[in-house]
């Protein structure tokens, strides 16, 4: 029985632990919404945006202003739609109404650690990637609703710019034909040699295809549909490779057919953007979070240098780990697997801790070092 209670009474202790460290990285935040008129439906909606305005807050004290104001669309899209995600309790300060309207105070408990992971987790990845430029190219088939396909592009750029892709010039785009926009939409290799010309690294292109019906009378007002198909490709231009796909139909309604085939294209979008864009970043996490083999030649290296050399080299970070194949007239060839997201920066990894290491060839995943052994100590 004493043992029954003592499990009982560290389970209790370690679930006060859990707690108290899970209340620990979340912070308490007021937030303050207001809403058109006095009803309890009226209170619903100002206290849902006092909630996502406590969450604007707790981002506020998080990161800088200009950060905000540079990410905002990047926060609007994948941070204050999910408010509910990051809300674990909250509690009204104030409820207020007059002259027809409803002002909420609430105080909330936003969970800051759940914030922090989403807001780094694209940045890292485009970080490792070099914060490739992306372009957006579509090609509008049938229909003659061109405005229209224009602004879906728009609205396909304004996403990438909201998930932190450094967007090429709309300007530049405008410059290319019609009839070049639909090779590069059939053609990836073509589309490649394209968004390379034009410094992007990464290239949506694709068709958005319009067909619109016949107006249908509503209480003696027009009604427009137009069916909408839409097919788009993420390129990477210095492989030709298509690392996502996207394809959809809908058919939207409304009073013009532009206005019918923007309604579809949007909800088309809207429906399969996250998928796209996370098969894009899932690809480049597989790129830049693998494991790389490596052969590093090291000339001039001493008998008495081969030991030390070799114990702080598989001591940099990255390096998982380091394996000698032949050491033979002061010439050391030895395998190293790193980490993918160090490679750009092995290099000064390296000088780092072995600063009598210099590089004198690099090619491919081979780099060729000298001793020099006047730069180091341990001669």
């Amino acid at each position: 029985m004493d043992g029954v209670r003592r499990w009982v009474g560290c389970f209790f202790v370690l679930l006060v632990l859990m707690t108290l460290r899970a209340e620990a990285s979340d912070n308490w935040v007021e937030g303050t919404g207001m809403a058109e008129g006095i009803s309890p439906e009226a209170v619903r909606t100002a206290r849902n945006r006092a909630l996502r305005n406590a969450v604007e807050n707790a981002v506020g004290v998080m990161v800088s202003s200009v950060s905000v104001l540079k990410n905002r669309q990047l926060l609007e899209d994948r941070i204050y739609t999910n408010v509910s995600g990051y809300i674990r309790t909250w509690e009204d300060v104030n409820v207020a109404s007059a002259d027809g309207q409803t002002e909420v105070t609430v105080r909330a408990r936003v969970a800051t650690t759940a914030l922090e992971k989403d807001l780094r987790a694209i940045r890292v990845i485009l970080d490792a990637k070099g914060n490739p430029k992306t372009m957006v190219v579509l090609s509008e088939r049938q229909g003659g609703l061109g405005s229209v396909s224009d602004g879906f592009c728009g609205i396909v750029a304004d996403f990438f710019f909201s998930r932190a892709f450094e967007i090429v010039d709309s300007d530049q785009i405008k410059a290319i034909r019609e009839a070049d926009k639909q090779r590069f939409a059939a053609d990836p290799s073509k589309a490649a040699v394209m968004g390379a010309r034009y410094g992007a690294e990464l290239l949506i292109t694709g068709t958005v295809t319009f067909d619109p019906g016949k107006a249908a009378d509503a209480y003696g007002v027009p009604v427009y549909s137009t069916h909408t198909r839409i097919h788009l490709k993420a390129i990477q231009t210095d492989t030709g490779l298509v690392v996502a796909r996207l394809s959809g139909q809908e058919t939207g309604w409304g009073p013009t057919p532009g206005n019918a085939g923007s309604e579809a294209a949007e909800t088309i979008w809207n429906a399969k953007k996250e998928a796209f864009v996370n098969e894009i970043l899932e690809q480049w996490r597989s790129e830049v979070l693998n494991n790389l083999e490596l052969t590093l030649i090291i000339s001039n290296c001493t008998p008495r240098l081969r030991r030390d050399l070799l114990k702080r080299l598989r001591s940099v970070p990255g390096v998982l780990s380091l394996d000698e194949r032949t050491y033979m007239n002061g010439i050391s060839e030895c395998n190293a697997t790193v980490e993918g997201t160090v490679i750009d920066s092995l290099e000064d990894r390296i000088a780092a801790v072995v600063p009598e290491l210099v590089l004198m060839a690099r090619s491919g995943y081979r780099f060729d070092f000298e001793v020099d052994t006047q730069a180091g100590s341990h001669e």
